[in-house]
């Protein structure tokens, strides 16, 4: 088998071009500053985060336990959907506190950071804890939030970063709060929405990520070179690599102060991407003249807070309880009406105010339609104007029928991998054909398979692409796809254009008697394929169709109440 035609090195090189030819940090605070305001839009926008609103929230439970003042707290996300999270405060020290925001880890509600929180509460810090989406009051099926917020243009992780800038937002109202002595600090995953949040928002007065430091650039290679894989693909950002890395995102934080506290064992965030966000922030700081305002710490413990609780509590102390107290009045904060806390249910309505209706005259259908096209085009086409030659690998027969494995060049650096079948007795004859795309992401499924089959046995020329080939893990496929700029569905719709190419320059192939199946999510890139390609007569789904608002639709209303 050709090992070009392998998807996961393919991208892993993209990642590699990409990570290239991102500019090289400014030698100076005017020009850095102006890169600033760019890599801040366009990590926004990425994310896809919504207008920050006016704030409401309320207290729903407050209780005492080991000397702290514990309170439940729904705050808002944005329209009418809200954000639980808890609040620690110590019980006998009045006044102003020197405040910490703390991210969720990965699936972390009142979990493995609760030991932090409770310390620093005891230490005198008024400690703001916010929810995982998929936990607590909040309870958002992963999938189901993963896909209808993608389909909002939002990121999961542009939910867990607009999250914590909505508790910075929270806090700010409460009269407990000192308003210049605010900080961040989260483990993990949550380690990567301090980096993001604090660099969006410079009201964070400092921040401390702790066990989670690299850039996306050796992020996406890790699957391949390192073969290390994350849980879930919620932390990747799409895009991001078009745009800027985890270096620059970091240095937007200067020359507020910030401590990095990472485990050496940790084999998520590769070192070689560790290295170049330090020695970023190093040169940063150095341009702001305040050297001492950066430190990093990399050693080989646990990963969790408490074996750096020593240096995390010495920079607290220095940079945020050390501040002069601020004397600024809380924000307003409004009062809670109707309430939501699921995030599907959010992006479904969202979508529903955002829905045109059918056109209903012809003109007008030909032009929402010249639209919809070119942003496929835009979005979604990778491939060039020309394939290269055609490898054909082997001839194998399977009873009457023909087998052959073909190698279809997509680009110098990529072949698509296909199946062709037909009946040993149409050798040379012009044939019906019919593309079958499947719903695996790993060869050519079983369904896909009997369906191939047996249209090739009632006589048809049928064409199976092999959608990412090579790919063990969606997760890979996903994170690394997105990084940079290439999703899954991308690659599927690349592939089966290039079959079309490839069978349309076949003698035996009858161009206008060509169709395309798609089984399972194969559906969806076989419809988008016979949109963009009208050499294509027909297009079947087999397992059902739908439209991505009714879909978003029921899946919030299904997640609602399961």
């Amino acid at each position: 088998m050709h090992k070009d035609a392998y998807i996961m090195p393919y991208l892993n090189a993209q990642a590699r071009v990409l990570g290239a030819k991102l500019p090289m940090l400014p030698k100076d605070i005017k020009t850095w500053e102006a890169r600033r305001q760019v890599v801040r839009a366009e990590l926004a926008k990425a994310l896809g985060l919504p207008e920050r609103e006016p704030m409401k929230a309320q207290i729903t439970n407050t209780y005492e336990k080991d000397g702290l003042i514990w309170e439940d707290v729904d705050f808002l996300w944005a329209d009418h959907t809200f954000v639980s999270g808890r609040v620690m405060r110590p019980k006998d020290v009045k006044g102003k506190l020197p405040t910490i925001v703390s991210p969720p880890g990965w699936l972390y509600g009142l979990g493995s950071g609760v030991d932090f929180c409770e310390h620093m509460a005891k230490q005198g810090y008024l400690v703001m804890i916010v929810d995982d989406p998929r936990v607590n009051k909040r309870q958002n099926a992963f999938a189901g939030q993963y896909g209808v917020a993608a389909s909002a243009g939002t990121q999961a992780m542009g939910i867990q970063v607009f999250d914590n800038l909505r508790a910075l937002d929270y806090v700010l109202t409460r009269d407990d709060v000192d308003q210049g002595r605010i900080g961040v600090c989260g483990l993990c995953q949550g380690s990567e929405q301090t980096w993001l949040a604090a660099a969006l928002d410079d009201r964070f007065q400092m921040a401390i990520p702790v066990c989670g430091t690299t850039t996306y650039e050796t992020w996406a290679c890790m699957p391949f070179e390192q073969e290390v894989s994350l849980s879930d693909p919620s932390p990747w950002v799409w895009g991001i690599l078009q745009h800027t890395d985890w270096h620059e995102i970091a240095a937007c934080i200067a020359p507020r102060p910030v401590l990095i506290v990472s485990n050496s064992g940790d084999g998520w965030w590769p070192l070689e991407g560790y290295n170049k966000v330090t020695d970023t922030l190093e040169v940063v700081f150095g341009m702001y003249g305040v050297p001492d305002k950066f430190q990093h710490i990399r050693r080989l413990e646990c990963h969790d807070f408490m074996p750096f609780i020593k240096e995390i509590d010495a920079w607290f102390d220095k940079y945020l309880k050390g501040l002069p107290p601020s004397h600024a009045a809380p924000l307003p904060c409004g009062k809670v009406d109707k309430q939501n806390f699921s995030m599907i249910q959010h992006f479904a309505e969202q979508m529903a105010k955002n829905a045109k209706p059918l056109p209903t005259t012809l003109d007008k259908w030909n032009m929402e339609r010249d639209k919809a096209l070119g942003w496929l085009r835009e979005n979604y086409v990778f491939m060039g104007d020309k394939l290269g030659d055609t490898v054909g690998l082997y001839l194998q027969a399977e009873e009457s029928l023909c087998c052959e494995i073909v190698a279809i060049p997509m680009n110098e650096k990529l072949k698509c991998m296909l199946q062709v079948r037909y009946l040993k007795a149409n050798t040379g004859k012009k044939m019906p054909t019919v593309i079958v795309s499947g719903e695996s992401n790993r060869s050519v499924s079983w369904t896909c398979e009997c369906v191939s089959k047996e249209l090739a046995m009632q006589g048809y020329l049928v064409a199976t692409p092999e959608h990412m080939h090579g790919c063990e893990r969606l997760v890979d496929l996903y994170g690394v796809g997105d990084s940079v700029d290439i999703p899954p569905l991308a690659i599927r719709l690349w592939d089966d254009m290039a079959t079309v190419e490839y069978l349309l320059g076949r003698s035996d192939v009858d161009a206008k008697c060509l169709t395309i199946v798609g089984t399972g999510i194969g559906a969806v890139d076989a419809c988008m394929t016979a949109a963009l390609d009208e050499r294509v007569a027909a297009a079947a789904c087999l397992g059902g169709a739908t439209t991505m608002q009714d879909w978003a639709a029921h899946s919030a209303e299904f997640f609602h109440h399961d």
